[in-house]
């Protein structure tokens, strides 16, 4: 499933082309062939665009963390960015196969962390109800950061979403985050 709603739109239309540029192809029908490799190419100009709207929310995020005047505040703001960050770190990594906005995205993650933990004496353990969150993505991206706080309670979430959620983000994170504990535990 796309992490945003808004690629399924322009999947479906790619498969649409894809489809009639195949019948095109067996009926030798070049002028049809030229015009949807256009349309297809026009494609991607929706992903960009995508693209281009998630580096500006990520800015936006990071901008209303630094503009929060008490701690509660930027406490909740690190919150909100770390919720959408993580979404469009799936996003990245999914369905738009950016690695360029993936790894901003996991930068910011690092910084949204970094930041929580500035704020005594919760720190990053407000990331906490991130847990049960129905968004895997932002479930994952919060066990990771509470691993070495809470293993107790991570562990049986990233199994759970190993099992759960193979051929994902969060099921791919999920055990990587496991395999490289395993290492660390040799």
């Amino acid at each position: 499933m796309p992490a945003d709603p808004r690629t399924d739109a322009l999947f479906e239309q790619a498969q649409q082309l894809l489809d009639q540029l195949k019948t095109a192809i067996e009926n030798k029908d070049v002028a049809a062939q030229r015009l949807l490799a256009v349309k297809l190419a026009g494609l991607e100009t929706g992903f960009k665009r995508i693209e281009t709207t998630k580096r500006v929310m990520l800015a936006n995020m990071m901008a209303a963390v630094r503009r929060a005047t008490t701690p509660d505040k930027r406490r909740k703001e690190l919150l909100d960015a770390f919720e959408y960050t993580a979404r469009v770190r799936s996003t990245a990594q999914d369905d738009l196969v950016d690695d360029a906005l993936s790894a901003e995205a996991e930068a910011q993650l690092k910084e949204i962390i970094s930041g929580l933990d500035a704020l005594k004496p919760e720190g990053r353990k407000a990331l906490a109800p991130f847990l049960d969150s129905f968004d895997l993505d932002v479930r994952v991206c919060a066990a990771v950061a509470l691993l070495e706080l809470m293993p107790d309670r991570v562990i049986p979430i990233l199994r759970d979403l190993v099992k759960n959620a193979p051929g994902t983000n969060a099921g791919a994170t999920a055990l990587a985050t496991l395999d490289e504990l395993g290492k660390h535990a040799k």
